[in-house]
């Protein structure tokens, strides 16, 4: 006679599945990889983007730099007045913040703040320091700052009699 006995299990698994139970657990391990992966790759994207505006704010005073000795070249006689340098502050906040219609490829900082925050001269240089500043909500960044300080020489004076 032959019996069956061969095909009952003694109560022990077989390991021929898994039960419902570890199912549960594997899909818990997994999931909290996945959002330690996903909040990775948020504060990734948040540097990388700070990092591009602070490029381009460098570039802004970079930009306000070569606009000081490019005003220099109008002076006939000494240096720039705080209120030239005011000037050419304001130009350069609206040259970085505009953005002309149909232009392709066009860097620009919509919350961009340029602010002097010194200005001191002799009779042969003056040096100026600003702060390049700007605001980014959409990642609920603090504002950020940098401070940039130019110096540019004053032009010589020129004799009278010199022709």
């Amino acid at each position: 006679m032959i019996t069956n006995s061969s095909f009952v299990s003694s109560g022990a698994r077989d390991g021929k599945g898994f039960t419902l139970i570890e199912v549960l657990i594997a899909l818990l391990v997994l999931s909290v990889g996945l959002v330690g992966i996903a909040a990775l790759n948020l504060t990734g994207l948040r540097n990388v983007h700070s990092s591009y505006y602070t490029s381009i704010g460098s570039s802004v005073a970079l930009d306000f730099e070569e606009r000081l000795w490019l005003a220099m070249a109008d002076v006939d006689d000494g240096c720039l007045s705080v209120e030239d340098v005011d000037d050419i502050l304001d130009d350069l906040v609206d040259t970085w913040q505009s953005d002309p219609a149909g232009s392709v490829g066009t860097v620009t900082i919509p919350s961009l703040t340029v602010t002097r925050t010194g200005f001191s001269q002799d009779s042969d240089w003056i040096e100026t320091s600003i702060r390049v500043g700007w605001e980014d909500s959409r990642f609920g960044q603090p504002a950020e700052r940098f401070p940039y300080t130019a110096r540019v020489l004053c032009a010589p004076a020129v004799p009278a009699d010199t022709p």
